[in-house]
């Protein structure tokens, strides 16, 4: 855009007898659609990514990616580079004369490399920092400001490698999404009171009986949960479809979701037995209350 002013910028130079330095006109960065970059939009501010919870560097990193003057890996795919490192990089040769182009979804793929990267130099300061994030997330959703105080350090380091490990989050802040809400917070009544309506089965029952197989678990690991929920099912006669429905709205709310055993394991023994306890006492209320009435 500034190749029609340089002429006059090179005119002003030498007017005052200066030595003009180089001039390198960079290609435009567009929108995804084609259209002009405007001030006007909330979704080109720095506080907009700030507010979404992309990293500084990986959002710098994502620049040299759509803005030219770096060597792309042969298979396109994303490799960490400090700030360092791109420096070191940058080749004026290979600026392209083309415009770039806005790709929110690249953008997730390029932190989810620096996160990953970052949780493996420092675990402690990204769990500081996804705890600080989670803290103000509850307080605020739940208007108590002691919600979020119980949150476990080491159970929330354990929740990031678990959720990095399998590219379930690109971002901190994507643990705050309702698909998650459950890692942090016990299914409230509502969301338990759906289980009432499998008037077909005991549902207390079956909570029971999986309570009591769960405590006596001495390995409390996904293979070990498995093992023991397929022989309770097989024992009862419980349809197996229906037995992982039952427990996965007790312990998440969730109509949907990770595996059983895997939200089991990654909430723990203590929060897993807590939650099944909790959805037996609810719905026994509940049944309790209908017969009287």
């Amino acid at each position: 855009e500034w190749q029609v002013s340089t002429p006059k910028h090179l005119l002003m130079y030498k007017a005052f007898g200066w030595s003009p330095p180089q001039y390198g006109h960079l290609p435009l960065i567009m929108n995804s659609d084609g259209t002009k970059l405007s001030k006007r939009q909330g979704d080109i501010q720095i506080s907009f990514y700030q507010d979404k919870g992309y990293a500084p560097d990986a959002v710098l990193k994502y620049l040299t990616l759509i803005g030219g003057g770096y060597t792309q890996t042969v298979d396109n795919s994303i490799e960490y580079d400090s700030l360092e490192d791109l420096v070191t990089k940058f080749s004026v040769q290979n600026m392209s004369s083309h415009s770039g182009h806005i790709d929110i979804e690249k953008l997730e793929q390029v932190n989810k490399v620096y996160l990953q990267r970052a949780l493996n130099d420092d675990p402690d300061l990204i769990t500081e920092q996804a705890m600080k994030v989670l803290r103000k997330h509850l307080q605020s959703k739940y208007q108590d400001r002691n919600s979020g105080d119980l949150l476990d350090k080491q159970h929330v380091t354990d929740i990031l490698c678990w959720a990095m490990k399998d590219s379930r989050i690109c971002k901190i802040t994507d643990l705050t999404e309702p698909e998650w809400e459950f890692l942090w917070k016990t299914p409230s009544n509502s969301q338990i009171q759906e289980l009432c309506e499998k008037s077909s089965v005991d549902i207390c029952k079956i909570l029971q009986d999986c309570y009591n197989v769960v405590c006596q678990l001495q390995e409390f690991q996904e293979y070990s949960l498995k093992k023991a929920l397929s022989v309770l099912a097989k024992e009862k006669g419980i349809n197996m479809k229906l037995f992982m429905h039952i427990l996965r709205v007790s312990l998440s709310g969730l109509q949907a979701g990770p595996p059983v055993v895997e939200m089991m394991s990654i909430l723990g023994k203590e929060a897993s037995l807590r939650r099944l306890k909790h959805a037996e006492h609810f719905i026994n209320d509940v049944q309790c209350v209908d017969i009287k009435s």
